[in-house]
């Protein structure tokens, strides 16, 4: 299949893989997210974050919220927090011994 779009940005990945992991409703993934469930309507309306509309029901695709989560990872493109390549270390609560 070709790429997928949404709200003029392709995608490129097959529908069938976006939907693999399953479907959440707006309260599931904003649960999963720790996110209240009017950002998770404002990320939809900005097109930040990909939706079903199934009838006046939103589904969102887990994968979906899973790579938005991804996009606000602080101090890594590519690799996930943990990961010994991404270099990400645990935040300083009070920023001592951090290099000036």
């Amino acid at each position: 299949m070709g790429a997928v779009t949404h709200d003029s940005v392709a995608v490129g990945i097959d529908p069938a893989d976006i939907l693999a992991d399953g479907i959440l409703t707006v309260r599931e993934a904003s649960g999963l997210a720790r996110q209240s469930v009017s950002s998770i309507y404002l990320a939809m309306e900005r097109g930040e974050l990909p939706y079903l509309k199934l009838g006046r029901s939103r589904r969102i695709p887990r994968r979906s919220l899973l790579a938005w989560l991804a996009l606000h990872l602080v101090g890594s493109t590519s690799v996930g927090y943990g990961s010994p390549a991404s270099g990400l270390r645990s935040p300083s609560r009070s920023g001592a011994g951090e290099a000036a």
